[in-house]
């Protein structure tokens, strides 16, 4: 499985499932980005607190309609750490 799609799906189902009454964009990014990173030692995901939220509400909006999360990087997209 890719490692990729993993760590965005978990991203996806949780931030959709809204856990929190605060800080759900914080701690599925930190959940993913924790997952992938354990998954590949060497890549995060590139979202931030500065990340356009019409964008990456967009982002999920059009990820639930295709069924899809990998059009998510398209929003987030990926850093890696190797260079």
């Amino acid at each position: 499985m890719d490692p990729v799609w993993v760590a965005m799906t978990a991203h996806h189902r949780l931030v959709r499932v809204h856990p929190f009454v605060d800080g759900n964009r914080r701690i599925t990014r930190l959940s993913a980005d924790l997952l992938l990173f354990s998954l590949t030692l060497r890549y995060t995901f590139d979202c931030h607190p500065a990340l356009d939220s019409h964008l990456y509400f967009e982002g999920l909006r059009e990820a639930d309609r295709i069924l899809d999360v990998r059009i998510l990087l398209d929003t987030v997209g990926l850093i890696d750490l190797e260079g």
